[in-house]
């Protein structure tokens, strides 16, 4: 007898279908209502485990940084059309009104300018806190830029005054003087003379308004009408010197000057008595 026949015969043991095969291992999802595909998914991902889908999820927040309410999503083609609730999320208001702006002091807000900007600021997604800092920027630089401008043009007036000086030598004060009149004649007030000066320069103005008085002077002078060499009868004078006697009277700072024998008023009383007097 050979040992093959020997052998021991193992008995097989009976599983409670009655089937003689082995069951299949079990995970951890089988008793779970979970389709095919959802099942494929996790078996895609290794998720052999609970603990391992939990791991990953935690991963997940950890990269993304953020609650999911604090998420966004990306349109495939960022256009303008496209973006809206997305900028408006990061802060755009709903309207181009929704803009609020505070100007610098000096700064005067011109509607039309803001509204347009409010208009591209919206088209283009910018918040409400950048565009405050934009308009403010733009403000400042316009007031830096009007600045600029005022000194460079009072510098150029002061080299204006000084060549006039030069050109009109020993009848500066004269000339000033009839231009000043000139002024008076036509009604022009500072306000006005400061657009004019803008426009033909100091040595332009002055020198028109000082033919605008000589001319006055010679009429006069034709039709045989006394007048001092400034072209000023001495009852104009007499008038003048009346109404600067008036407003000294009145504002105690030029009051001051005067008792300091100082001042523009001052000056111009010294020249009307110089006047009145044929001096």
């Amino acid at each position: 007898m050979s040992d093959e026949s020997m052998a021991p015969i193992e008995p097989e043991v009976a599983t409670p279908s009655g089937n003689t095969e082995p069951d299949a291992p079990t995970n951890w999802y089988s008793s779970m209502e979970i389709d095919e595909s959802t099942q494929g998914y996790i078996q895609s991902k290794g998720w052999d485990s609970p603990k391992a889908l939990l791991e990953s999820y935690r991963n997940l927040e950890k990269f993304k940084g953020a609650p999911e309410d604090r998420l966004l999503t990306l349109p495939e083609e960022q256009l303008p059309e496209h973006m809206g609730e997305v900028w408006n999320r990061l802060g755009r208001p709903e309207t181009p009104e929704g803009y609020e702006v505070e100007l610098p002091e000096g700064i005067t807000l011109d509607e039309a300018r803001m509204n347009s900007m409010r208009e591209f600021a919206h088209q283009n997604g910018i918040s409400k806190d950048a565009f405050a800092k934009l308009a403010k920027l733009d403000a400042e630089q316009q007031l830096a830029n009007q600045k600029a401008y005022e000194d460079s043009m009072q510098a150029e007036f002061q080299r204006q005054e000084t060549e006039l000086k030069n050109e009109w030598g020993t009848k500066y004060d004269e000339s000033i003087f009839m231009a000043e009149k000139g002024m008076r004649e036509m009604g022009v007030d500072s306000e006005a003379f400061d657009v004019i000066k803008y426009g033909l320069g100091y040595d332009g103005a002055m020198k028109f308004f000082q033919k605008v008085a000589s001319a006055m002077g010679e009429k006069a002078l034709v039709e045989g009408e006394k007048r001092s060499d400034f072209g000023m009868t001495p009852e104009q004078a007499r008038y003048e010197m009346d109404q600067l006697m008036a407003k000294a009277s009145s504002d105690p700072q030029v009051m001051s000057q005067w008792e300091k024998s100082t001042g523009p008023d001052y000056a111009r009383y010294k020249q009307l008595q110089s006047i009145r007097h044929g001096g």
